[in-house]
């Protein structure tokens, strides 16, 4: 039986073998071309990709370890400091704006977040609980920052 040959399979056709024939014999009768189907060059592009994916992963955790657990939390309100709160100790704190707005923070098992305010966006509520040295809390309708600093 004759062996295909690129031209009568085309730049990016697969071949068509029969059982008595071997992969290595077409092999040898074609170019490398002929083996070059776009299956191959997506999967170096997927591995590029990933390898983009991995480095940013690894960097992103190399950040992370760096920050360590915070020991207090600096509350401001407007521009003056209203309460540095240890981290250790579980405890809440209404805080009120100039403006008269109100945040309620809880601070439990060395994490502080914004449980309830009467700000229209709700964003200071949204942020979740920070334990993490440089973290913030931010509302700005009513003007509060919480920071997170370490010992």
């Amino acid at each position: 039986s004759p062996i295909p040959s690129c031209g009568t399979m085309g730049l990016f056709a697969e071949p068509k073998f029969t059982q008595t024939e071997r992969i290595a014999d077409v092999r040898t009768a074609c170019p490398d071309a002929c083996w070059k189907t776009p299956m191959n060059m997506i999967k170096k592009r997927d591995l590029i990709l990933a390898a983009l994916i991995l480095l940013a992963a690894a960097a992103i955790l190399l950040y992370n370890k760096g920050r360590a657990p915070a020991a207090a939390a600096q509350i401001t309100s407007g521009s003056r400091i209203v309460a540095q709160l240890d981290l250790s100790r579980d405890q809440e704190l209404d805080v009120e704006s100039p403006q008269g707005g109100h945040n309620h923070l809880i601070i439990r098992d060395g994490e502080i977040w914004c449980s309830h305010a009467d700000c229209p966006d709700k964003l200071c509520v949204k942020q979740g609980k920070k334990s993490l040295d440089g973290d913030t809390i931010v509302c700005l309708p009513n003007q509060m920052a919480v920071t997170i600093l370490a010992p």
